[in-house]
């Protein structure tokens, strides 16, 4: 018997450092997340912001606080990867893992839901609980740093980011056109393009140059406009192989 129906072609798989990623932290994420409930619930926490506390002095300690503070900090590589996929150009991450005590926090100026530690009932040995007070406080002085902080970064990648990723008219890698997405001139079918941008009169690497609208560091931001544009298109063969799924 004979198939009239050929095969699709094979295609990219779709995924990205974020899928990628997230596959990695779910193998420990119900761990992390038995270990945080268990050290909430020995110290009376009961809002699911508040990461539970027990100063120890660097003394061996198995309570159910001390006990996550570990863990988190044994997850510090899985912590890192998931940053790296997630956080856009100019912005920074932070932890309050151990691992990261010399590393500058602008959050460790925030108060402690705990209050200082002067101020804390049942002295150093005990586990901390929140009070209310210093928690309220503690969200408020969170929420201006949050804001403060997302708008320099986003100056920052208002600076960073090139006028267009897709007019460099390089040759090899991927490339988007009318007729779809080719890797190495090898066409992939696509839906129809309404309109195009319009093609520079200079040449194409000058058009890129251009187009980047940065000065001396050009060639190095066209590079990674490069990468980004692949990264792109990479994705979108993978999540739409076939002119049917782009259709949809």
């Amino acid at each position: 018997m004979v198939m009239d129906d050929q095969p699709p072609p094979p295609t990219l798989p779709h995924t990205n450092k974020v899928i990628e990623a997230s596959i990695v932290r779910a193998q420990t994420e119900q761990h992390m997340v038995d270990q945080l409930q268990k050290a909430q619930s020995a110290g009376n926490i009961y809002n699911r912001d508040i990461e539970p506390k027990h100063d120890t002095w660097n003394f061996c300690c198995f309570c159910a606080a001390c006990s996550y503070r570990r863990a988190k900090s044994r997850r510090l590589p899985v912590h890192d990867m998931w940053s790296r996929a997630v956080t856009y150009p100019g912005e920074a991450t932070y932890s309050d893992a151990e691992s990261y005590a010399d590393v500058e926090n602008p959050y460790l100026s925030v108060v402690s839901p705990y209050g200082p530690e002067e101020s804390r009932p049942g002295g150093y040995w005990e586990v901390q609980r929140p009070t209310p007070e210093y928690h309220a406080q503690s969200v408020h002085e969170t929420i201006a740093l949050n804001e403060k902080l997302n708008r320099e970064a986003q100056a920052a990648v208002d600076k960073m980011e090139p006028k267009s990723i897709w007019n460099d008219g390089r040759r090899g890698g991927y490339s988007r056109g009318a007729n779809g997405i080719a890797w190495n001139g090898i066409q992939t079918p696509s839906l129809p393009v309404v309109s195009a941008l319009p093609t520079p009169n200079t040449g194409a690497f000058s058009s890129f140059k251009s187009a980047l609208g940065i000065g001396k560091n050009s060639e190095k931001n066209a590079e990674f406009a490069n990468l980004v544009r692949n990264d792109i298109l990479r994705e979108e063969s993978g999540r739409w192989p076939d002119e049917q799924t782009r259709f949809i």
